[in-house]
């Protein structure tokens, strides 16, 4: 179960620690809230947005359509412990015909908490449970403070390159990686205009019927291959390679 987002300031690493809090034990807390779910109609059709019907891609929907007007936006909002992490919001197209009639579902969540295979396997455990299917229990955790596996392997990763320095293989650095100091935050700016004015870089929205996903899944677990290939894989593979530029 998912609890509340809570903020630990650390002043002698001059950084803050943030901390989830989550509830144990057969018996929820008194006014546990565990999600928000919202619904809302949109106040023009579904072809007042996108062009129908679809295309491989499409334009991205206003963000105010896909989520309701306090839903947090900041690290800050979503520390108030009256927040749940998971917002589930549902938009309603009216229309004349059932092209144009359309429910679409959002979630929105702390990327602090969630990257996107974290929200993805989230998501993936709700499908299965209003499926009536039988889904993997994560690791458990215990009542007191759990230990951030990521963050352990990264600290032996860290400790094993200063112990084997002389020998540590260095790959190419990926200057992306950080953005410090304004100067960065402004080459980051410049760069982002630059492909919108130059380039014409925009956000589209790359849809893959359901019946290729499958098969496209299908083709990659017969492969007697280690590597775990997810949903997401399939769909850069298929934007980089199908999609045309």
């Amino acid at each position: 179960m998912l609890s509340y987002l809570g903020s630990i300031p650390t002043l002698t690493q001059q950084q803050t620690v943030y901390h989830l809090r989550v509830p144990v034990g057969p018996n929820l807390p008194e006014g546990y809230v565990g999600y928000r779910f919202t619904i809302s109609v949109a106040p023009a059709p579904l072809s007042a947005y996108v062009q129908l019907p679809f295309e491989t891609s499409c334009n991205v929907l206003p963000l105010s359509l896909m989520r309701s007007a306090n839903t947090p936006t900041s690290t800050p909002q979503w520390c108030n412990k009256d927040v749940p992490l998971l917002h589930w919001h549902i938009t309603r197209f009216n229309g004349p015909t059932s092209t144009e009639a359309q429910s679409w579902i959002a979630v929105t969540f702390p990327h602090l908490v969630f990257d996107g295979f974290g929200i993805t396997t989230v998501v993936h455990l709700v499908e299965a449970e209003l499926q009536g299917k039988q889904w993997d229990v994560p690791f458990p955790i215990s009542s007191e403070q759990n230990e951030n596996l990521l963050e352990r392997l990264l600290k032996e990763a860290q400790q094993e390159k200063e112990e084997h320095r002389e020998t540590w293989v260095y790959g190419r650095p990926y200057s992306g990686l950080h953005i410090r100091w304004i100067g960065g935050i402004i080459i980051l700016l410049f760069w982002f205009l630059w492909q919108k004015v130059w380039n014409g870089a925009e956000q589209r929205v790359f849809r893959l019927p359901p019946k290729a996903l499958g098969k496209l899944l299908e083709a990659y677990e017969s492969q007697s291959t280690a590597v775990r290939v997810s949903r997401g894989d399939i769909y850069v593979s298929f934007v980089t390679k199908v999609c045309p530029p």
